[in-house]
């Protein structure tokens, strides 16, 4: 109950932030080593951005989830970014020292990036290609990832 209250008080105060959106519509973010990103879709590919963080215990479940997933787009016009919304990058850190990801990590301390994009909730998943954006809500299976990376064009070994 009160890792729900507290999540529930810091969703609230990210949704105060400012936007971050870019003049060109990229998402702006930060690396690690606190470098400024500037995160948008190749020309004729898709990216797939994974908000979460490391108080969110559904959101932790589906990081693993769509990690391993995420190995079938290697190679493909789709890139998989995780993104961890409203925390430093000292305690993304610890936090991963046992966790190791493959999927690109990038970081939203304000939660500006996760809110001006139509962020409300965590998990939450911007899927944005060419013609749109979309959002998935809530944490999804492993299986759903596989289901929703292929259809991006990802490709699965059957």
């Amino acid at each position: 109950m009160r890792a729900r209250i507290l999540a529930s008080l810091v969703l609230a105060l990210l949704a105060l932030a400012p936007a971050a959106r870019a003049a060109d519509g990229a998402l702006a973010l930060t690396e690690l080593d606190g470098r400024a990103v500037a995160l948008a879709p190749a020309p004729g590919g898709s990216l797939v951005v994974h908000f979460w963080a490391t108080w969110c215990p559904s959101c932790k479940a589906e990081l693993a989830d769509l990690d391993r997933a995420a190995r079938a787009c290697e190679g493909t016009p789709v890139e998989v970014v995780t993104v961890d919304v409203g925390e430093d990058a000292d305690t993304v850190r610890r936090w991963l020292a046992d966790r190791p990801l493959r999927a690109r990590l990038l970081l939203d301390p304000g939660g500006r990036a996760w809110r001006r994009s139509g962020g409300r909730e965590m998990p939450a998943n911007l899927i944005w290609t060419s013609e749109r954006q979309s959002w998935a809500f809530g944490p999804s299976s492993e299986a759903a990832w596989r289901e929703r990376l292929a259809a991006l064009g990802c490709a699965f070994s059957q």
